[in-house]
């Protein structure tokens, strides 16, 4: 019976060290996720016509460095056009930085509100040692809040997220008592776990033929050894239970990386004050690429709706 226990636990104990070794890659893998070049962001918004370099020197922004909570700077910039204390918080997504954000700057200017842009950790110009897809970054989101309200009086705050940077706005708004009014998500994960599982399956289950929710299980557990967090608490649909203000969601039907069910999903969790677009043109994070027009007309349609207050006059 020894010598069969025996035989049985050194195969079983080779399965589960091969298991949490591709569990520290996968994590490895997620944490420092390799960002796009600075430079090849801005020449990539500049021949979209999504950046123009004369029209964005020409605007009253004064750039700045805020103190995370989590020992590195923050970066960032403010457009403060307007006299009023109307802000809009644009978040950029994982691997791009606030390069990326300047068109939704210029569509929320054009509606007649001041604008902050900042790089999340570990991207661009800020400070920080890995992605963590929301976790640290919603605490982030707080420091620049909190930045704007001791800067400010009377402040009538808006946010906005792409992608990681939906997900952070909600986590934000629904784990930490948000001062947002409203918020604008932009192609969010619903949940980190079921968005690996989606990746797994997708991109490399047909290789490491593991069964997923077993690897998952390897993965998270390899997480917390790294961090002091697990995959389950990155939940952008359990944080959306708890938010009362008005959210506008947005997906394109055909994005291969964060599939629109999560949005979808995010919608439904939601009891109240909310609304559904799901373009049908577009990969991921292409809904205002490709769709700007009717973007804007959606949040117009969306403002309308829960008496936002905007400024279409505003240039």
């Amino acid at each position: 019976m020894k010598k069969t226990l025996f035989f049985i636990s050194i195969p079983l104990s080779v399965i589960i060290l091969s298991l949490l070794s591709i569990g520290f890659f996968a994590v490895n893998y997620l944490l420092n996720f390799k960002l796009r070049d600075v430079g090849i962001i801005r020449r990539r918004e500049i021949k979209g016509n999504r950046l123009s370099p004369q029209t964005f020197n020409a605007l009253p922004i004064t750039p700045f460095k805020i103190d995370s909570k989590h020992g590195y700077k923050l970066s960032g910039i403010e457009l403060k056009a307007y006299e009023h204390n109307r802000f809009i918080i644009c978040l950029h997504g994982v691997t791009e930085n606030k390069i990326s954000s300047n068109k939704y700057m210029m569509l929320f200017h054009s509606l007649g509100y001041n604008v902050v842009l900042y790089d999340h950790r570990r991207h661009g110009s800020s400070g920080g040692e890995h992605s963590s897809y929301g976790y640290y970054e919603k605490d982030d989101l707080n420091t620049v809040i909190d930045f704007l309200y001791h800067k400010y009086d009377n402040i009538y705050l808006g946010l906005h997220g792409e992608s990681m940077g939906a997900a952070t706005a909600l986590l934000y708004q629904g784990s930490l008592n948000g001062k947002a009014q409203f918020l604008i998500s932009d192609c969010a994960f619903s949940s980190l776990d079921q968005q690996i599982i989606y990746l797994v399956k997708e991109k490399i289950y047909s290789k490491l033929k593991v069964f997923t929710p077993i690897l998952i299980y390897f993965i998270n557990k390899a997480l917390q050894i790294r961090t002091t967090y697990s995959l389950y608490q990155i939940s952008p649909k359990q944080s959306v239970r708890q938010i009362n203000i008005p959210i506008l969601f947005i997906h394109t039907k055909n994005d291969t990386f964060i599939p629109y069910q999560h949005t979808q999903s995010l919608y439904n969790n939601k009891s109240n004050a909310k609304m559904l677009w799901l373009p049908t043109k577009g990969d991921h994070a292409t809904s205002y690429n490709i769709h700007s027009k009717s973007y804007k007309n959606k949040v117009i349609e969306f403002f309308n709706q829960y008496d936002i207050p905007y400024d279409l006059q505003s240039k």
